[in-house]
């Protein structure tokens, strides 16, 4: 702020589609317009307005804002790779488990690269829950090659490039 700089360029967006499955009869309204009226005389960020499907979607954006502002403005640890555990788990199509977790300084958004034995990046993957100590959950983000139980992560990256610097497509 002091100097005028910008820092970085936050985006956030989420889609909500809510399909009911009821029929209306007589034009009696239904629990979805009925909270939609009431988006009009509930205040804003109030208790009742995050029970409502806007507020409970607002929610979500707010928290994944605050998760970018802070790892934005704050310099994290690095994450402790060195434990025994530091490695792909399980895979299953697009969950991958690591042995990463709380105490190794992992936390959800973090993005990772996954390395296979040779110390080429096959894949990038982003956590997406924090299960324990040493054990998180991540969705794969971008896959160049097959990732096996044993792979290594390396460490969070805001963005990665899958081919190696110099390398051309």
């Amino acid at each position: 702020v002091a100097t005028g700089r910008e820092v970085d360029v936050l985006d956030i967006s989420r889609e909500s589609q809510e399909r009911p499955l009821g029929l209306d009869l007589f034009g009696r309204p239904r629990q979805q317009d009925r909270e939609f009226r009431e988006l009009f005389e509930v205040e804003f960020a109030s208790e009742r307005f995050f029970d409502l499907q806007l507020g409970k979607l607002a929610s979500e954006v707010f928290e994944e804002l605050s998760r970018q502002i802070i790892r934005t403005l704050v310099d994290r640890p690095a994450i402790d790779l060195s434990g025994d555990l530091a490695k792909v788990l399980s895979v299953e199509a697009e969950e991958v488990f690591l042995g990463l977790g709380v105490v190794d300084q992992v936390e959800r958004g973090d993005r990772l690269p996954i390395f296979d034995d040779g110390g080429k990046p096959v894949a990038l993957v982003e956590v997406v829950d924090v299960l324990g100590s040493h054990l998180c959950k991540a969705r794969l983000v971008e896959q160049s090659g097959q990732i096996e139980v044993g792979y290594k992560p390396g460490q969070r990256v805001p963005d990665i490039e899958l081919n190696t610097p110099g390398e051309k497509e």
